[in-house]
């Protein structure tokens, strides 16, 4: 899910500069609909799984489009 996340946020973030955790939470849920149920479980997770995602990427000494997700996991 910290994928989906990751991707969404980056996909949405090329569109605009303002960017909520409601909007890629929103998207990714939908995402995720897409492929499966969503349990009331899976949007509790998705929830926290978004907001933490957002952080690291906002921590990031780079913007994300320059990044690829291996090498923030710092796999190669």
């Amino acid at each position: 899910m910290a994928a989906l996340a990751w991707t969404v946020y980056t996909d949405l973030k090329k569109k605009t500069d303002t960017l909520s955790n409601d909007v890629v939470t929103w998207s990714v849920r939908m995402e995720l609909r897409r492929t499966r149920t969503v349990t009331a479980q899976d949007d509790e997770i998705g929830t926290v799984t978004v907001q933490e995602t957002i952080t690291a990427i906002e921590a990031l000494p780079e913007p994300p489009q320059r990044r690829t997700l291996q090498e923030s996991s710092g796999e190669s």
